[in-house]
């Protein structure tokens, strides 16, 4: 390995807090400048793809979860809009068991919108189903910029949604359980 390429490794082990012995060949204060950077620049990154789940959690607790994520999960890319695919997995393990394991699936709701928005034309939608009241959740932060309360489905039934790109960004539409299985078996006999 070249003596740059290895420089430059241990200069991001040492900013992103990976390897104690990393941090040893540069002033403590000049590499705080670069943690704080990448540390913001990671949670904003974060914060803008998930936004429902930045509401509920709060600042600091969002802030905290980001930096947990990005030492287990660190991005392979300077392109972060793809750093948060692993969060939704990352937050159902370290949440199972909990009174807070909703969030995952907040999360994996949260991530599969952003698959519509990058997705190619002919696939910029998506089937989702939970117990939980995303619709209403989502409709509200539209509307308010604001994040209400995590809920569950009306009655205890199940949610189902289609979510699309549009030109205007995201549409999102309440489907009746028949129109939901309709549409899974055309895109399962799409597939085959």
């Amino acid at each position: 390995m070249s003596a740059l390429r290895e420089t430059q490794r241990q200069f991001l082990a040492a900013v992103l807090g990976r390897e104690a012995h990393a941090a040893a060949p540069w002033p403590r204060r000049r590499l705080a400048v670069y943690r704080v950077n990448a540390r913001e620049n990671f949670a904003g990154a974060l914060a803008a793809a998930f936004p429902l789940l930045h509401g509920l959690m709060g600042d600091a607790e969002f802030r905290a979860l980001a930096w947990a994520y990005q030492r287990a999960c660190p991005s392979r890319s300077g392109n972060l809009f793809h750093c948060g695919a692993e969060l939704p997995e990352f937050l159902a393990q370290k949440l199972a068991g909990t009174a807070e394991k909703a969030l995952a699936a907040v999360a994996a709701f949260e991530w599969l919108i952003q698959q519509v928005l990058v997705a190619a034309d002919d696939s910029a939608a998506r089937l989702w189903q939970s117990s939980l009241s995303l619709f209403a959740l989502w409709d509200e932060f539209q509307r308010t910029g604001q994040v209400g309360r995590l809920e569950a489905a009306a009655g205890g039934a199940v949610e189902s949604l289609l979510i699309r790109r549009t030109g205007g960004g995201v549409e999102m539409r309440r489907l009746s359980e028949r129109d939901f299985q309709s549409l899974l078996s055309m895109i399962d006999g799409g597939r085959g």
